[in-house]
């Protein structure tokens, strides 16, 4: 719709690989990984290669954390906050939030930024970049870091909205949720009716 002079505004859509949103991920994380090859230096799982350090979550883990608080590794961070090369100056703020962070959180900050540019913290750094977007990084990471333990309870909400999708068509779109309730919504008038019917004619 035109102003009052005739200008009409313009909505730009614009792809930027360097902002790409979670939600774009379509793939099992587990398909990711066989995908981009990790599984060719890395094992997980009992399987995968032996070039590089295990997947396996608690190894992992553990060895993410003594290298996040060593001296070494703070002694390394300050020397790249110094340098004007690339890629340290584009993750200088991944390396913030690393830093910043603490726990678990820590650890899943580095190894998605890891996944993305393995030289973001570590010059010397081996793996190479496989081109890998930040949704997929961090797809990847979640699922190598997830754990039983710390998987929240599920709220009633959130059993209600499984029991639902249980009950739907699998991909369910816009259609299958409008029949699907509208159905349910058919089903419940009927009931309703069926009740009043009976207790009208049981009343005479």
């Amino acid at each position: 719709m035109s102003d009052r002079e005739g200008r009409s505004a313009v909505f730009k859509v614009a792809y930027s690989p360097e902002h790409a949103h979670p939600i774009l991920v379509d793939k099992d994380p587990s398909v990711l990984i066989t995908d981009h090859g990790c599984l060719g230096c890395h094992s997980l799982n009992g399987g995968g290669g032996t070039a590089a350090p295990p997947l396996d979550r608690g190894d992992m883990v553990r060895r993410i954390e003594e290298r996040l608080e060593s001296e070494e590794y703070g002694r390394r961070l300050a020397a790249l906050e110094r340098s004007a090369r690339e890629p340290y100056v584009h993750f200088k703020a991944a390396r913030a939030e690393v830093q910043g962070a603490s726990g678990e959180q820590r650890v899943r900050a580095w190894v998605k930024y890891r996944i993305m540019e393995p030289k973001f913290d570590d010059p010397s750094a081996q793996m190479p970049n496989l081109g890998v977007s930040e949704g997929e990084a961090r797809a990847i990471a979640d699922y190598l870091l997830w754990s039983p333990d710390a998987a929240p309870e599920a709220g009633v909400v959130d059993r209600a909205k499984k029991a639902v999708a249980e009950w739907l068509p699998s991909p369910a779109g816009p259609r299958e949720l409008l029949l699907f309730f509208g159905g349910g919504f058919l089903m419940g008038a009927f009931v309703l009716w069926l009740g009043l019917w009976l207790w009208r004619t049981l009343a005479r």
